[in-house]
């Protein structure tokens, strides 16, 4: 998969290939994060998108309809509205719109054509008597205004369920959901007043296109295609986040929502894929090595109880906020491969994970990586500002020869933007350009000793 990024947050260019490891080196401040949220947003927003949509269809439907409910029972009299919701009511409206939608409007739209045909040009006497209200108050001018909005608000659904290539556009929104849910609604520099554009292809075929015109992904010019060759994607950049599990549940803000990617990987912790039996075995034999690396560092596993989230090792248990951070780290990778989330159709996405690791536990980290590659085909990209981890994946991704299937990138500041090259077969560059402060405080300490 290659993505295509120009003017979007700080960087100007970035021209990335995603296969196998790909490595995001460089300072601070220098973009690295942005990609691997762009990625994340195209991957994920795909993600089983037809069930999404489907989803989404039955809600649009519901909340129009309950709307149309709602008004109805603040407009009418108590009375009519005791009748027409009768439970015995052969012809229950009420009953029809507010509890059986979710059985009838999932897979078509005859709820909607069959209400349209009924109610029509129904005039207020006809109503009256389609219901047994007779004797019934007159409320004829009440009956045209809701009625008449209630036959409006079914055609409306249908017109906008009908509409052309309506599954594509709603695609492209999704993602478009996810990157502005991830960049604050703030996806271009501040001062920047050109157009912003992403574009994403795989094997040649679009992906995901959008050209931002302004900073916001809904004015803009979107197109999207079912070509992702991802299942899922997976974003790392807080081993902190498993202290998210109190209680038995995952806590997050009550503004968070199903476009956050913390909350995304708790799920993924806490649940994982349900598995085949021959495909566990399968795996398990593949993860042999992994699993006595990952054990060196944490031999034990996580677990979530009703009352508390746990590191369990020899049948003790430790409250998982008492973990060490770099413990944490291995552990949310040991997790995610215990439970099934990772395998050949996933994207790991890390973002800087050697900020709470020794220099040792870098070096092991990153061989785990590497073999997570061989072994299983994970696709794994990474940013770093480490030179002792940019070091590491080259080493070890030539002594695993995956060197074939790694690409390197350093992102370098250019006045106000950053441009990201491609530095495979020179990864020393990049070496030298986040060593410098090394080099500087070494020159430095000789100075002061002479």
């Amino acid at each position: 998969m290659r993505l295509e990024l120009e003017n979007v947050g700080i960087i100007k260019k970035a021209d990335i290939c995603c296969e196998g490891l790909t490595v995001l080196s460089g300072k601070n401040g220098t973009g690295k994060t942005t990609i691997g949220k762009v990625l994340f947003s195209i991957v994920q927003g795909g993600n089983n998108v037809e069930e999404s949509y489907e989803h989404a269809k039955e809600n649009y439907v519901k909340s129009s309809l309950r709307r149309e409910v709602n008004r109805m029972r603040r407009i009418f009299p108590r009375e009519i509205i005791d009748h027409v919701a009768d439970p015995e009511n052969k012809n229950n409206l009420l009953f029809l719109l507010n509890l059986g939608i979710s059985e009838k409007i999932k897979y078509d739209l005859s709820l909607l054509e069959d209400l349209i045909a009924r109610y029509k040009g129904m005039d207020y006497a006809t109503f009256l008597r389609f219901h047994g209200l007779d004797d019934m108050v007159d409320q004829e001018d009440l009956y045209k205004i809701v009625v008449n909005d209630l036959v409006t608000a079914c055609e409306t659904c249908i017109n906008v369920l009908n509409e052309p290539n309506s599954m594509e556009k709603y695609l492209s929104n999704r993602i478009n959901s996810f990157l502005d849910y991830s960049f604050s609604g703030q996806i271009k520099q501040i001062d920047y007043s050109g157009n912003s554009l992403i574009t994403c292809e795989n094997n040649g075929s679009l992906i995901y296109k959008v050209r931002i015109p302004k900073d916001s992904l809904y004015e803009s010019d979107s197109d999207s295609s079912f070509n992702i060759p991802y299942d899922s994607a997976t974003f790392i950049d807080d081993p902190y986040v498993l202290d998210r599990f109190q209680n038995g549940t995952i806590t997050f803000p009550a503004d968070q929502d199903d476009y956050n990617a913390q909350q995304i990987l708790c799920e993924f912790l806490d649940g994982g894929h349900p598995d085949n039996y021959f495909l566990t075995v399968e795996r398990n034999k593949k993860m042999s090595t992994l699993f006595e690396k990952i054990n060196e560092i944490v031999p034990g596993e996580f677990e979530v109880t009703s009352k508390e989230a746990y590191y369990v090792f020899q049948n003790k248990k430790y409250r998982v906020g008492n973990l060490a951070a770099g413990s944490k780290q291995f552990l949310i990778l040991k997790t995610l491969l215990i439970n099934g989330t990772l395998d050949d159709r996933s994207l790991l996405i890390l973002d800087e994970p050697e900020s709470h690791l020794h220099p040792e536990w870098i070096n092991k980290f990153a061989e785990i990586l590497v073999i997570l590659i061989k072994d299983l085909g994970i696709h794994i990209v990474l940013s770093t500002h480490s030179p002792n981890m940019l070091l590491a994946l080259e080493v070890y991704a030539n002594e695993y020869g995956i060197l074939d299937h790694s690409h390197f990138y350093l992102g370098e500041k250019e006045a106000d933007s950053v441009v990201f090259s491609c530095i495979d077969g020179k990864v020393n560059e990049g070496y030298l350009h986040l060593s410098v402060p090394l080099i500087k405080m070494s020159i430095a300490k000789k100075k002061f000793r002479d």
